[in-house]
C-alpha cells in the first residue's frame, strides 16, 4: 500500500520487457518507461546491472504486472 500518494514506493509496474542499454560506462537494466517512473540497475556488466534491478525492485517493493502474454515455441 502507498503511504505517500506523491511516493512510487509500493506500486505495480506494467512492463513487457527489461530494456539494457550503455549509459556512459555502465549498462542501464530498465523496466518502466523511463528512469522516473521505472525501476533501473547498473553495472559493468550486464548481469551486474540485472542484480541491482531486481534489488531495487525489492527496495522500493515494486510488483511487475506483465501486460502481454507471449507463448515461446521451441523446436
Amino acid at each position: 500500500m502507498i503511504q505517500d500518494p506523491n511516493s512510487l514506493h509500493g506500486r505495480v509496474l506494467p512492463a513487457n520487457e527489461v530494456r539494457l542499454s550503455w549509459d556512459g560506462n555502465k549498462i542501464c537494466a530498465l523496466v518502466g518507461p523511463d528512469l522516473m517512473m521505472g525501476v533501473s540497475g547498473f553495472g559493468d556488466s550486464v548481469h551486474e546491472a540485472l542484480a541491482e534491478l531486481a534489488a531495487n525492485l525489492v527496495k522500493e517493493a515494486v510488483w511487475i504486472e506483465v501486460t502481454h502474454r507471449t507463448e515461446w515455441h521451441f523446436e
